[in-house]
């Protein structure tokens, strides 16, 4: 996906009748993808067209994971500790 795509993440497909799609315009906001949705299907009611969003997809290594309370204390107490013994040597 390019930066281009990632700033646009809202696309509006044309749904073909062999069960297939064509991307026909990309937007930034899904309010704006709404309002050119309505207008195309006045000028083409027989056509369908879908509303999407298509975000980046991050690899699950990636994605945050949530921390217990007990495992962020450690981890702040970790840290401060190793502050500590860098500042002093």
């Amino acid at each position: 996906m390019t930066y281009q795509d990632q700033l646009s993440p809202w696309v509006v497909y044309k749904l073909l009748p062999t069960m297939q799609n064509v991307p026909v315009a990309r937007f930034r906001y899904r309010n704006d993808a709404e309002s050119y949705l309505k207008l195309v299907s006045r000028v083409l009611p027989q056509t369908s067209f879908l509303i999407s969003f298509d975000g980046p997809i991050r690899p699950a290594a990636e994605q945050p994971t949530k921390a217990t309370p007990a495992t962020a204390t450690k981890t702040a107490k970790k840290a401060r500790t190793t502050r500590r013994k860098a500042s002093l040597a």
